[in-house]
This record gives C-alpha cells, sequence and structure tokens, in this order.
C-alpha cells in the first residue's frame, strides 16, 4: 500500500519537474536567440558608426547594418524557433497572447529572458569594440561632455547599442512611428508563419523573416532607428547606462522616449497588427476541403515499411502517396475505428497512434481536416500523460483546427485500492488546469 502511495506521488510530482525542464529550455532559447539578435545587430551597428575616417575596407554601409540586423534575427530565430516559438521580442510574446496563441504565465519570463539576452549580447558587442568606443570618447566635444556620449553628437555612440529620436522629432511622431512600423511588422510575421495560408515550411521561416525585419528596419530607420522591440531597446539601454554612458540614456524627449517609443509604441503596434490579420485574413477563412480534394491520384492504403520497427520510423523524405490514404489517414500508424449511435446519429470512431513525434506533426494534420470533435484521455495516475496533453496535444489540435471542441477523457489503468479520496484530489487539482 505505501510502495503504491510512494509511485503515484513520484508521478504527481514529474509533471512539475517536467514542466519548470521545459520552461527553463525555451527560456534559455529566447535569451540565446536575442543575445544573437543584439551581439550580430550592435557590432555592425559599431563598424558603421566608429569608422569615423570612413575608411573604404572597413566601411559598412547603412543599408548594411539594416540587412546584418536582419541576418542577426536568423541566427536568433533558428537558434531558438524549434524550442520556443522565436519571439526574441517582448511585443511578440504578448501579441500572440492576446489571441490566445501563447500562454499568459509565459509572458514574464519570457520578456525577462529576452532582455537579459539583449543585455549579455550588448555586453559582448561592446567588449569586442571597447578600445574604438574609447577613442572617439576622447575626441573633444565627448571627451570634457560625458552627456554627448549617449545622443546629441554626429559623435555620440549611445545609438550604437540603443535607439535615440532624430534631431527635430517630436514624442507624437516617434510613437507613431514604432506603432505603425511594429504593427507593419506582426502583419508580415503572420504572413510568414500562417500554416492556413501560405504554409512556408518552418525550415525556410527564419529566412524569411530575417528579410521582413532587415526590410522594416531599412524602411521605418530615420525617425527612431526602428526598435520594433522593448528589449533590443531597453537591454542595451540599462547595459550602457550602467557601462559609462550615465542615466543620460534615459534623458531623451524629456525622459519619456525610452518607456513610450521604446516599449509602449511597440507593443502597441504588434497587437495592433496581430489582430488586424487575423480579422482581414484568419477571420475569412473557409472550412478545410476534404483531403481527397488537395492530394489527388491517392485512393488506397498504402503501408509504409521503411525500417526495422514499423510506426516509428519518421516519414521526413518519404513520398506523400506512400503516407497517406485517400482520407489523409497517416497509413504509417496503427488506427481503430468504430461505427456507433450517439444521440441517434450514426458517429465514425477513429483512434490514432501517432506516436507524438514532432516530425510527424505536418502529417498529422491532415489526418486532422475532417474531425468534428476530438476525444483526448489521460491517466489519473500518470499525471506526465496530463502535461503531455496541456502542452502538446490540445495546443497541437487548437493550432490546426481552432473552432473544433474537444472532449476530455480521464482513464485509469490501476486499482484505486481505496484510495478514492488522494485520487479525488489528483483529478479536481489537474482538471481546473483547463
Amino acid at each position: 500500500m505505501n510502495n503504491n502511495n510512494n509511485n503515484v506521488r513520484r508521478d504527481e510530482e514529474s509533471p512539475i519537474s517536467s514542466n519548470l525542464k521545459q520552461l527553463i529550455k525555451e527560456l534559455m532559447a529566447e535569451l540565446l536567440g536575442t543575445y544573437m539578435l543584439m551581439l550580430i545587430g550592435c557590432s555592425a551597428t559599431c563598424a558603421y558608426v566608429l569608422n569615423i575616417k570612413g575608411i573604404p575596407d572597413k566601411h559598412v554601409d547603412y543599408a548594411g547594418v539594416n540587412y546584418c540586423w536582419g541576418f542577426g534575427a536568423f541566427v536568433g530565430i533558428c537558434a531558438s524557433m524549434a524550442i520556443s516559438g522565436g519571439h526574441i521580442n517582448p511585443a511578440v510574446s504578448i501579441a500572440f497572447a492576446t489571441l490566445k496563441r501563447f500562454p499568459w504565465q509565459k509572458v514574464g519570463p519570457y520578456i525577462l529572458a529576452q532582455v537579459v539576452g539583449a543585455f549579455l549580447g550588448t555586453a559582448t558587442a561592446y567588449l569586442v569594440y571597447v578600445d574604438q568606443i574609447n577613442t572617439q570618447h576622447d575626441l573633444d566635444p565627448l571627451r570634457n561632455n560625458t552627456d554627448l556620449r549617449a545622443f546629441g553628437h554626429a559623435l555620440s555612440t549611445g545609438g550604437i547599442f540603443s535607439t535615440y529620436p532624430a534631431p527635430h522629432s517630436t514624442l507624437l511622431v516617434c510613437i507613431i512611428d514604432q506603432v505603425v512600423a511594429t504593427c507593419s511588422l506582426l502583419i508580415s510575421v503572420c504572413v510568414v508563419v500562417d500554416k492556413n495560408n501560405l504554409n512556408v515550411p518552418m525550415y525556410l521561416q527564419p529566412f524569411l523573416l530575417a528579410f521582413v525585419i532587415a526590410t522594416h528596419a531599412q524602411a521605418f530607420g530615420f525617425n527612431t532607428g526602428c526598435g520594433m522591440n522593448p528589449a533590443r531597446d531597453f537591454g542595451p539601454r540599462l547595459f550602457t547606462a550602467i557601462a559609462g554612458w550615465g542615466f543620460n540614456v534615459f534623458s531623451p524627449l524629456d525622459g519619456h522616449y525610452w518607456w513610450t517609443v521604446g516599449i509602449v509604441g511597440p507593443t502597441i503596434g504588434a497587437v495592433l497588427g496581430v489582430w488586424i490579420y487575423y480579422y482581414a485574413v484568419e477571420y475569412f477563412y473557409s472550412p478545410p476541403k476534404p483531403v481527397d480534394t488537395i492530394i489527388d491520384g491517392i485512393h488506397e492504403r498504402k503501408p509504409v515499411f521503411d525500417g526495422p520497427v514499423f510506426g516509428r520510423k519518421p516519414l521526413t523524405g518519404l513520398p506523400l502517396d506512400r503516407c497517406l490514404s485517400r482520407l489523409g489517414q497517416l497509413s504509417h500508424f496503427d488506427t481503430y475505428n468504430k461505427e456507433t449511435v450517439c444521440d441517434g446519429v450514426l458517429v465514425d470512431l477513429e483512434l490514432c497512434d501517432t506516436a507524438g513525434l514532432d516530425d510527424m506533426r505536418r502529417l498529422r494534420y491532415l489526418t486532422y481536416l475532417e474531425t468534428d470533435v476530438f476525444i483526448v484521455c489521460f491517466s489519473i495516475v500518470s499525471p506526465k500523460t496530463f502535461h503531455n496533453v496541456i502542452n502538446k496535444w490540445i495546443p497541437e489540435m487548437k493550432e490546426s483546427l481552432p473552432n473544433k471542441p474537444f472532449i476530455l477523457v480521464v482513464a485509469n489503468n490501476r486499482t484505486l485500492d481505496g484510495q478514492w479520496e488522494y485520487f479525488e484530489t489528483v483529478a479536481q487539482r489537474y482538471g481546473s488546469g483547463l
């Protein structure tokens, strides 16, 4: 009896540790992604701003800087996309949370990881170019006026790392600039990542997103330097305040620039962008077409036996018509069909063993298209199965067919042995998570 209790309690602890490990993994991915964005972007800006003599073989032009920022984003997104979604931008995390495409409870930790990554990336770029920065600070008038080191002069270096307003720019214009730029950026991001639109392969998305970011930096870079990213602006600003530029870095436009233009403007723009795309495009999507109209010429089941273990070999690289039946069924997996009557209606139940492999996800989507209701099961005595339901299967189903209902079924595969009260507590605790 005690051994059973101990086993159950060990199982009960597993989702917590698993959730924590997964969150840490995602946060480290966001930190690394934002770090690479800032390291490459700030280093390119250093090469541009600090080349005061215009030496030809060391010259980086303005467009080159913007495209370095874009490809810094490319590296950052590639590093984090499969793990955390590749946000590397607090405005992106908040915007997708408002659409219920990202859990609100992760927004705070993601923002912290992104800001820390931006801070560390800036610090690394500073260490690489510290000698050239100090040389420029020794020039008049920066030598005797530390306030000008941040902004206000052609030789100022604060703009290498963070964003500052162009001369004669007003606060209102700068805010509008960032709202419009980030709104346009997020609409473009939605176009690239929307699987129901162009369905761009995931391996191409980082490249296209890099091009989108670089293009927006080029198009909207005059008034504010086009931050479009609160972490990209605040992390470097905090670093420069500590590293010798002083708290004058927070003073542009009467001290309101850093939080209105650097943080609030991009966040508002990002939220507007995702909702504009949703109501302009996603809202009008037609119901999915039957798979037999999408994949022509597939009329019979064609099992796959490519490997010593049937049903577990990844399908990557296999011809599509070898993996699907006429109705889009994954012939690679075990399936069980049963016709039954529910409230006087004949219902076709199909149980699919999909192995849960991530590289099957795009093919699993095709099996969802004719689904009316999802039935999802987990074991009451195996919290790990509930963790998989909440963190993997339900998000995948909502992403594939967001308007389809699902029924959560609690199963029990062990004898309760009089532990009804304990299991009732477990059930209530887990059920409240939905």
